[in-house]
């Protein structure tokens, strides 16, 4: 778990409801201010994310592939293999871990646009790619994250 915590006295630093983060880490924090709350955690939980496959070892090709009938959140590269990965947040488990968002009609559109992705790239076929789903959990009460990579995802009973 990472701690995570809020400098009031900073007026550097923000807070999505108790949740820390610096301005440094927006590109554009008048757009950022502009998303709901859902979306902040969202990206909050993608940054963290990125932060967290970066810091072992992965790099980024890519963030927020868009393509017809899908998105892919995270795009990187570890040992010439590449990870299509979908990112899912949650501040509360009232409707479940943040993985089990992935439900089988979400996980047919990453494949798809993972394949398009690696089609755009010419390494379909070539190159070796896996889907990933990373979980980020915000304990509000706590303060502390937990971050869950799950790897080469397959559907159980197809699509």
């Amino acid at each position: 778990m990472i701690n995570i915590y809020q400098k009031r006295n900073n007026k550097n630093n923000r807070s999505v409801r108790g949740i820390s983060y610096q301005i440094a880490d927006f590109l554009n924090l008048e757009e950022f201010e502009k998303l709901t709350y859902q979306q902040k955690v969202g990206y909050f939980g993608q940054v963290l994310a990125k932060k967290y496959l970066t810091d072992n070892g992965y790099e980024v090709l890519s963030e927020n592939y868009y393509v017809a009938g899908g998105e892919i959140d995270l795009i990187m590269r570890k040992n010439g293999k590449v990870a299509l990965i979908e990112v899912k947040t949650r501040t509360s488990k009232y409707f479940g871990s943040p993985h089990e968002a992935v439900h089988k009609y979400k996980l047919k559109r990453l494949y798809l646009a993972a394949q398009k992705y690696m089609r755009a790239k010419d390494w379909l076929g070539t190159v070796e790619y896996s889907i990933d789903v990373m979980s980020v959990y915000i304990d509000k009460n706590s303060k502390k994250i937990k971050i869950c990579h799950y790897e080469n995802i397959q559907p159980i009973n197809g699509f």
